[in-house]
């Protein structure tokens, strides 16, 4: 089955562990919705609907930009551990792959 992944995004967020905004504003860390909310709201002005947001940590890129409504992609490329795919995130291993998913959106 091939994984329905959206439209073209307006935006994409990469997380290379560089903070988004002031986390301490929120009493909080990397990947929690207040900061990724915030964000995208204020910093950008966009819509989480409208985001594409790229990480190599699961729990925080991959659930965080998932629970606040922001179409996750797992970059395992940058990580060494051993990974299990998520059938219903898209993974890619590097940045052609990417590029192939953004093409199958126009």
């Amino acid at each position: 089955m091939k994984m329905q992944i959206g439209n073209y995004p307006k935006m994409i967020l990469f997380d290379y562990g560089q903070t988004l905004v002031a986390e301490e504003r929120f009493n909080g860390i990397k990947g929690t919705a207040a900061v990724m909310k915030h964000a995208v709201k204020n910093k950008y002005n966009k819509t989480p609907e409208e985001v594409w947001y790229i990480g190599d940590q699961y729990r925080c890129d991959v659930v965080g930009a998932q629970g606040i409504g922001m179409f996750p992609v797992w970059y395992v490329g940058a990580i060494d551990l051993k990974y299990e795919p998520v059938e219903s995130v898209l993974t890619v291993e590097n940045w052609q792959e990417l590029k192939e998913h953004l093409k199958e959106c126009l």
